[in-house]
């Protein structure tokens, strides 16, 4: 089962102009088990959650990419990562100063797949330079994804 979240935003700039964002999460679900996909055990004296391997640690599977754009028109960021919970990505736009936060998300309790798309729905100048995705497990930054945008003329 997929289930997506649209979510928009809309702010007024220092420069009095009115910005719209908007940027949507897909989240995989694995199948809901049925009563004959379930095995029963006898007690075999040992603790299952101990004894099973330990799944993959989060990590990225498709990385943002860059992008060269025309005022005016649409983009779109996407990194996709999976892995064991908990986790979750956050896109930042990195600044000269400080890091602005753009957008964090963290897949549903029974996945292990997650995908972010952030969507700037009018290209503008100062939409222009590095946006960053951070892979976090518990409190630990595990991975990271950069990308360039920027305005061609047309």
């Amino acid at each position: 089962r997929v289930r997506e979240a649209v979510v928009s935003t809309q702010s007024t700039g220092g420069n009095g102009l009115n910005r719209k964002t908007s940027f949507f999460v897909t989240v995989e679900e694995p199948p809901t088990a049925k009563a004959n996909d379930v095995t029963e055990y006898g007690d075999f004296g040992g603790n299952f959650l101990e004894d099973e391997p330990q799944a993959d640690p989060p990590r990225f599977v498709s990385w943002l990419k860059n992008v060269t754009a025309v005022k005016g028109s649409s983009i779109q960021l996407t990194v996709i990562a999976m892995g064991r919970q908990p986790f979750s990505i956050s896109l930042l736009k990195v600044g000269k100063t400080d890091d602005r936060v753009l957008a964090t998300a963290s897949p549903s309790l029974y996945s292990n797949y997650l995908n972010l798309t952030y969507v700037i729905d009018v290209m503008r100048e100062y939409h222009t330079g590095l946006y960053r995705a951070q892979l976090v497990s518990g409190s630990v930054v595990t991975g990271q994804s950069e990308c360039y945008v920027e305005l061609k003329e047309t």
